[in-house]
């Protein structure tokens, strides 16, 4: 009876999740085992290894290619194929030209049971190199390279104390700012004399939180279109230096297309960028910004969800760990003494791991 073999579970049996883990996984094993006969039509291939972890969607793989005139139509075409011979679907198509002078190819793809994409295949170009009259620099700066971690920090207004010991650490930092609050313009004041970035801690709809909880002007999935831009415009306005947006809850927004494309193109006519905190897994909010064009990231980690110092230290040790692997992540923390104190303890560890600390805009794409 002890070697028996492991028979695994009737597809009945799974959740959506963990039907779309499997699709990805099945979807990414065929792609990576048609990369060999691509190669011929687009010279050497480079591709990313950014696998997040077992259910930890979506999967994002980038494949650099090193043709002089890359075949985007037959690389459409391969990629369409597998979709369909694995039983799955395209959510969004490339929105760029298929021409000679296109540098990338972004593809949305999924199960096709789900309802969200769960795939994110790239093929590009490797980025061109500026002009440079010093090619020994250029060496040396190639050869320095780090994994990046960007350390975001939400619910700054409530206390400019609080954000006066934040700055003190002298980290690089992105600050996320609540609008609307006694010292939200003070505080986003003090992060840009600090030299950290601010962004919009915009409040939008939960799925389930007291109304007690929710802040002033928080955006809801049946706002017409004008009352939304015009609760964006103002939260903008009330948070100087801001260069980009993230939401504060809004597990029910992020899941409501319709809203969320009138916030992202609003962004997107701004020039700001949008970070998805990801605060529901069904959230559409990075995928369509992607399509959209909208500069994006989402958030890897959240670093106090249990706000005891061991539980953050332990946070972000993952969030280096992540970093080293996959090049660069995301972390996110709040406002609060003990992430100020799990800040503080962990800085020298960035360093002592060669983690570069980034502004969030450095990793948005």
């Amino acid at each position: 009876m002890k070697n028996l073999p492991l028979i695994p579970p009737q597809p009945e049996l799974l959740n959506e999740e963990e039907k779309a883990f499997l699709w990805t996984q099945e979807f990414d094993s065929a792609i990576q085992k048609a990369l060999p006969k691509m190669a011929s039509g687009l010279g050497h291939l480079a591709i990313s290894s950014d696998t997040k972890g077992k259910f930890l969607l979506p999967i994002k793989r980038v494949i650099e290619v090193r043709a002089k005139v890359p075949p985007w139509m037959s690389i459409r075409r391969t990629v369409f194929d597998l979709v369909q011979t694995c039983g799955g679907k395209v959510f969004q198509e490339p929105r760029e030209n298929i021409s000679s002078s296109a540098r990338k190819m972004i593809f949305l793809l999924g199960s096709s049971q789900a309802h969200i994409p769960s795939y994110i295949l790239i093929f590009q170009l490797p980025p061109e190199e500026p002009p440079s009259t010093n090619r020994e620099a250029g060496a040396r700066g190639r050869r320095s390279y780090k994994p990046a971690v960007a350390l975001v920090i939400d619910d700054l207004g409530y206390s400019l104390s609080l954000a006066k010991e934040l700055f003190s650490l002298n980290l690089t930092l992105t600050v996320s700012v609540l609008p609307h609050h006694p010292f939200s313009r003070d505080c986003a004041e003090l992060a840009h004399e600090h030299s950290c970035e601010v962004i919009l801690h915009l409040p939008m709809q939960p799925r389930r939180c007291a109304l007690a909880y929710w802040e002033k002007n928080t955006l809801q999935v049946n706002m017409r279109k004008e009352q939304i831009i015009e609760i964006l415009d103002s939260g903008l306005r009330d948070v100087p230096w801001a260069v980009g947006v993230n939401n504060h809850m809004g597990s029910l927004m992020l899941e409501d297309r319709a809203s969320m494309q009138v916030i992202l193109d609003e962004l997107k006519s701004r020039g700001l960028y949008f970070l998805d905190s990801r605060t529901t897994p069904k959230s559409i909010g990075y995928e369509l910004a992607q399509s959209l064009g909208v500069p994006s990231a989402f958030r890897h980690i959240f670093l106090d969800n249990n706000k005891s110092i061991g539980s953050i230290r332990h946070q972000i040790d993952l969030l280096i760990e992540m970093a080293i692997r996959n090049g660069q992540a995301i972390g996110i923390g709040h406002l609060h003494p003990t992430m100020i104190q799990g800040l503080r303890e962990s800085a020298q560890k960035f360093h002592d791991r060669g983690i570069t600390l980034v502004r969030l805009s450095e990793l948005v794409e």
